[in-house]
């Protein structure tokens, strides 16, 4: 049904009110399903909730449960889902470390290679002789256990520590450790990175040894406060990293299974935005999508299309919500588009996207028992009959249950 003439010219100028343009509402993604948490009158929510404690059906379900996600808690999830992997593919070397404000990242990430194991808490009863004092040997992971000054000293010995304060922390190895040995006498705390720190102890075993003797007294109780400093400093700034292999852009997968009006997908488009353009240079990634798409340019162009067509996946209970997705994630590639200044004529045209809504299986029992009645049984086993009939059976619960519903279980 068109609106009239008055009324059509009435809604745009609601639309175009000039309070709603200097707060940039339309140029969110988001502003069409912000609008649509609140199309559904709060008396009818309070009514539905004073009649029952339980929501009666899907709409009801939908309508109670509806709420929009804030801006952080989306960025904060996606950054460290979609967003990490990506991290992890491309061993941190990615601009999403920049663009992702969520993501958790430590200070030293140890990106282990395809079957490389996790360095192991340092056992000094293993520790062969040729282990030790080497320079290059900056991942040595503490033991906590470690109880005895010998077996502290030997790990101290995994590092260094004179070459490496000079040429990696640009300062003398005795500089820094009377530096933290004088803020240690004043605090009561080791402060410092977890290389500092491991500097610190490696200075304090070639003192002694220096000297010929060992620690006694208090000295005894600073080296394991120092040792213990650097156990928890590993915890805190050491990311050790499991091989993930590389993939193609076009076969990552994101699913958002209560994605009501596409709010994660849309976040998870700039990611896929920013993945898309590092994958075609990648030497390891770029060659296939090269292959697909010889020009830049015309890659470029794809892009909005390809996110939307091969990694972006929605399910809801409410089909006016899922409607909402759909359009919304076009919508972000018209944008896309547009940044490039690209014409409509130019624009490729959206094949599909994968937005579902969770819903029971169509038809009557009796169409269904028609249906079982009608099964060639020369063609199809018995068992097949009973199988539909469950199935139905429990399709039933797919407008509340949405993907909560395992049916192929």
């Amino acid at each position: 049904v068109f609106p009239s003439e008055p009324a059509l010219n009435d809604v745009l100028t609601l639309l175009n009110d000039p309070e709603l343009a200097s707060r940039r509402i339309w140029q969110q993604d988001e502003t069409i399903g912000w609008i649509y948490q609140y199309y559904n009158d709060p008396a009818e929510r309070k009514k539905m909730r004073d009649e029952s404690q339980a929501p009666r059906n899907s709409r009801e379900l939908a309508v109670r449960n509806q709420f929009f996600t804030p801006r952080y808690v989306v960025e904060f999830l996606t950054d460290n889902t979609l967003g990490r992997t990506w991290y992890e593919m491309c061993h941190g070397q990615t601009k999403l470390t920049e663009q992702c404000h969520y993501l958790v990242q430590r200070r030293h990430p140890i990106f282990l290679a395809e079957g490389q194991e996790a360095p192991v808490p340092f056992d000094p009863a293993i520790a062969a002789p040729g282990d030790l004092n080497l320079p290059g040997e900056r991942w040595v992971r503490p033991n906590p256990e470690l109880e005895s000054i010998g077996d502290i000293f030997t790990y101290a010995l995994t590092v260094g520590g004179y070459d490496y304060a000079r040429q990696v922390l640009n300062i003398e190895c005795s500089e820094l450790a009377n530096s933290r040995q004088e803020q240690y006498i004043q605090t009561g705390k080791w402060e410092g990175s977890f290389e500092e720190l491991r500097c610190c102890l490696f200075f304090e075993q070639r003192r002694y040894h220096h000297f010929g003797r060992g620690p006694e007294g208090e000295d005894v109780q600073a080296i394991k406060n120092l040792h213990k400093a650097i156990c928890e400093q590993w915890d805190r700034e050491v990311d050790v990293v499991p091989f993930r292999a590389k993939k193609d852009p076009r076969r990552l997968r994101v699913l958002d299974p209560a994605c009501g009006s596409g709010h994660f997908l849309l976040y998870a488009f700039d990611l896929l935005e920013t993945i898309y353009a590092e994958a075609y240079d990648d030497p390891d990634l770029g060659a296939d999508l090269q292959d697909a798409f010889p020009e830049r340019a015309d890659f470029s162009r794809q892009v909005p299309r390809l996110i939307l067509e091969n990694n972006l996946h929605g399910i809801d209970i409410d089909p006016r919500a899922a409607q909402i997705a759909a359009l919304a994630l076009w919508l972000r590639a018209q944008r896309a588009w547009q940044a490039q200044k690209l014409g409509a004529a130019e624009r490729p045209q959206i094949g599909r996207t994968h937005i579902v809504v969770a819903e029971p299986m169509p038809g009557d029992e009796g169409l269904l028992e028609e249906f079982i009645a009608d099964l060639p049984k020369d063609q199809y086993p018995e068992i097949i009959g009973p199988l539909v009939r469950t199935v139905f059976e429990k399709m039933k619960l797919a407008g509340e249950a949405g993907s909560l519903l395992k049916i192929e279980e």
